[in-house]
């Protein structure tokens, strides 16, 4: 009788640590999973030649974030950066040395339960370039073919760290390659109201217009040119919808959606005035 009372008492002991041990492997996935960090959105943004700036939004129980690069689509990912505070919101990466070529972000956060570290999920990655020009997209506000168009507006999606300064004169041409044939009935003069400021990482809308003299818009071959002075320097504007695949761009929280729905980025390789537009656009969204 004893060897049963024993064995029952075996058996509810069992029971009771299997009973525990379910417990508390539930409460610590329940606790991981409560405190498991959201996922940041970031932006990457040209400095200069040798610096590229990370900005992300602040993320919910967040206790700090690692920051992640890659050389190129074909490169692989490799921890850069730790930041070790959930306030910090940007970094600077200074160890940037190959100009011309595309440098991948993507952040993650973290934080923190009893001992163990809990890691949240990727933001998309967002990518910019190590030059000291301007790096932009620019694109008309309307597609597909227009007629008499007395007003041209175009959108402005500025990707660097600093100001971008777009004159009020500007050129619109209704077909570019009648134009580099000195066709002059293809062109117009238009204005802005005043030289306008893009300011660093941000985005406006400009409307040029035409005046009583009105060309035609071509969604393909309509050109716009004008004057942009950045960083003490001006370049040509070129504004055009060539290969324009309007992808999804990650961008930060302090942006408008309207840059999220449709964004590409045109490095400017030349200042020259008669480069073939649209020749150097590229998709950002990798």
């Amino acid at each position: 009788m004893k060897a049963i009372f024993r064995s029952i008492a075996i058996v509810m002991a069992l029971a009771v640590a299997i009973t525990m041990s379910i417990f508390l492997v539930s409460t610590a996935s329940a606790a991981a999973a409560s405190t498991k960090p959201g996922k940041p959105a970031i932006t990457a943004l040209t400095d200069s030649s040798t610096s590229i700036v990370i900005e992300w939004n602040k993320v919910k129980r967040a206790k700090g974030y690692q920051i992640y690069r890659k050389l190129g689509t074909a490169g692989t990912y490799k921890k850069v950066k730790t930041i070790k505070s959930s306030g910090t919101r940007y970094w600077k990466d200074t160890k940037v040395t190959d100009i011309g070529i595309e440098y991948y972000y993507k952040v993650r956060a973290y934080s923190k339960v009893r001992s163990k570290t809990v890691y949240g999920s990727f933001s998309k990655s967002d990518y910019a370039l190590a030059t000291d020009k301007p790096f932009y997209y620019a694109g008309f506000l309307f597609q597909g073919d227009r007629y008499e168009e007395p007003v041209i507006g175009v959108e402005v999606d500025n990707y660097t760290t600093h100001p971008m300064t777009i004159d009020d004169f500007g050129l619109f041409v209704m077909d570019y390659t009648a134009f580099v044939e000195n066709d002059e009935d293809t062109y117009n003069v238009c204005y802005l109201d005043a030289d306008t400021t893009i300011k660093a990482g941000c985005y406006d809308y400009l409307y040029y217009d035409q005046g009583d003299y009105v060309v035609d818009f071509d969604d393909y071959y309509s050109v716009m040119i004008a004057g942009m002075y950045y960083r003490g320097h001006e370049y040509d504007f070129d504004i055009n919808n060539h290969a324009d695949s309007t992808p999804t761009i990650v961008t930060s929280p302090s942006r408008s959606a309207a840059m999220k729905s449709r964004a590409l980025s045109l490095y400017k390789t030349s200042s020259h005035a008669g480069a073939a537009a649209g020749s150097a656009v590229k998709s950002r969204a990798k």
